[in-house]
């Protein structure tokens, strides 16, 4: 069933065809640009300003470039604490991916905590997330709506997770400062460069026909080949808003399926002593949705601060779900709360620090009255709350 509703999924959603047409299209109209000789009989003054344009068409060709780039990064960090009789030690790493920006963005992420203790590796909580994003680029200002698809794997001992899939669609929704920072202040700065005389009054010059003509211009563009600038003009702004801006505020909503295989383990009072009890579950699978909230805020060029809290409820109109033995009854609202914060300081543009905080709470998780070894049913309970704190350093390529 997950594979059709992955199908189901990718139907859905737009291409990316638009974002690829706009970027072959430049390509197309800047090379021929680039190997046209500009007339030697031009004016120095018509010269100045097919110069001006020149730059312009480098400065999108870059961005153009910059997009079919692969971009990533690593990060690492540990912690450790030595007794007489015990030596833990916690150690995270992960890898992310990502290719291109706007109005396109796909996105791979993994990462992984290790608790070593006393020699004896033990997997605490790992992820792998692969998600694709898609702009509307001819939709309000062209950042505000997204659409996404995800497919994401989940572990966490200390919760009994032992394997979490998650397939699924939805939507965000943004909202983006256009305050930006200075690095995106400066890129601003040149992309709303404007040649010096000639402008259809809005954003781009139509092409110079008066100077074309007159000088008898080889670089004279067609009406359609400034549309096609004007268009990789406008996606470029929109690119460095998304990526620079100094406060985003978003609400995610989405829907999707979960394959889950897990385990419940507490402490149970057994002839007056605690001990630990596992019970495992068979493979689940359900229909979830999802709602995301989140605030970004970067100040400067160099901190970025983030909180984006999941909010996951079951598909359906029935919100409970309960466990039974014979007259006695556990029943729980089924809701997962996966709350995520960071703080990151880009130190060098290849050397970050930063720290995490992840809370993860369920509030209906796997349980089961036992009765085998107990003089009354005692009910066993999965554990609720994880919190997790992380401290990173990162090194982007």
């Amino acid at each position: 069933m997950h594979f059709r509703l992955i199908l189901f999924i990718i139907v859905l959603l737009p291409n990316s065809n638009y974002a690829q047409g706009y970027q072959e299209s430049f390509n197309s109209v800047y090379q021929k640009f680039k190997i046209t000789p500009i007339n030697k009989e031009i004016s120095k003054e018509d010269k100045t300003e097919l110069q001006e344009l020149e730059k312009l068409m480098d400065f999108l060709n870059s961005f153009t470039n910059q997009e079919n780039k692969l971009n990533g990064g690593v990060h690492f960090g540990f912690s450790g604490d030595e007794t007489e009789i015990r030596n833990l030690f916690t150690l995270n790493a992960g890898i992310n991916l990502d290719y291109g920006n706007y109005p396109y963005q796909l996105d791979f992420t993994t990462s992984i905590q290790t608790i070593v203790n006393n020699g004896v590796f033990q997997e605490n909580v790992s992820n792998i997330d692969i998600s694709f994003d898609y702009s509307h680029v001819n939709t309000g200002n062209g950042i505000w709506l997204e659409n996404y698809i995800l497919l994401k794997r989940f572990g966490d001992n200390y919760l009994g997770i032992n394997q979490r899939y998650e397939t699924g669609m939805g939507f965000i929704f943004n909202y983006r400062s256009k305050s930006l920072t200075p690095k995106g202040e400066k890129i601003a700065v040149e992309l709303n460069r404007k040649p010096v005389l000639n402008s259809n009054g809005e954003d781009l010059i139509i092409c110079y026909e008066e100077i074309c003509k007159r000088s008898n211009n080889q670089k004279k563009l067609s009406r359609e080949e400034c549309e096609t600038i004007g268009l990789t003009r406008k996606v470029y702004g929109n690119a460095n808003r998304k990526k620079y801006n100094k406060l985003r505020l978003a609400l995610l909503l989405g829907a999707f399926y979960e394959i889950d295989q897990s385990i419940a383990q507490n402490n149970l009072m057994i002839n007056g002593k605690d001990s630990l009890i596992s019970a495992t579950f068979p493979t689940q699978t359900f229909l979830r949705w999802e709602l995301r909230p989140t605030i970004e805020y970067r100040p400067n060029d160099i901190l970025k601060i983030k909180l984006h809290p999941y909010i996951k409820f079951p598909l359906g109109s029935n919100n409970q779900v309960e466990v039974r033995y014979e007259d006695l009854v556990d029943r729980r609202d089924d809701y997962f709360i996966d709350l995520r914060t960071s703080i990151k300081a880009q130190v060098t543009s290849k050397i970050s620090f930063g720290m995490e905080y992840r809370y993860l709470y369920d509030n209906a998780p796997n349980r089961v009255f036992l009765t085998e070894g107990f003089a009354t049913p005692q009910l066993l309970l999965a554990q609720q709350e994880h919190h997790i704190y992380m401290m990173k350093f990162g090194f982007n390529f």
